[in-house]
């Protein structure tokens, strides 16, 4: 959640400018207060960054994975109704179409045209 406002001083400002820098994930973590806290620096803490970076970049892939599984079942199951609906559209045109030829074919027998 964010919060933005204006002073109520500054009321007849026309243009306001708002720079942002949002950070989440691993880049929001402080690895000064790590460093310090742990008692540790240098190469230690590179790896330290390090080692949360690829549990990220981990995490991330897991859920892509489960994502695309999510999606496959969706796009399987949209290409089912998408077959059974074009075999019923089929059937239904297939149908009215053996109804003309039988009613026109009745019609023009009752009117002695063929």
């Amino acid at each position: 959640m964010a919060c933005f406002w204006l002073d109520e001083h500054q009321e007849h400002v026309a243009n306001v400018s708002l720079g942002l820098e949002w950070k989440t994930g691993i880049a929001a973590k402080d690895w000064d207060s790590v460093a310090k806290k742990e008692k540790i620096e240098g190469v230690e803490l590179d790896l330290k960054r390090l080692e949360a970076s690829v549990e990220s970049i981990h995490q991330n892939l897991i859920y892509l994975k489960e994502r695309e599984a999510e999606m496959r079942e969706v796009s399987e199951q949209t290409n089912g109704r998408v077959a059974w609906f074009s075999i019923m559209a089929l059937s239904v045109c297939i149908a009215v179409a053996t109804f003309q030829v039988w009613y026109l074919t009745r019609y023009f027998q009752k009117k002695k045209l063929i």
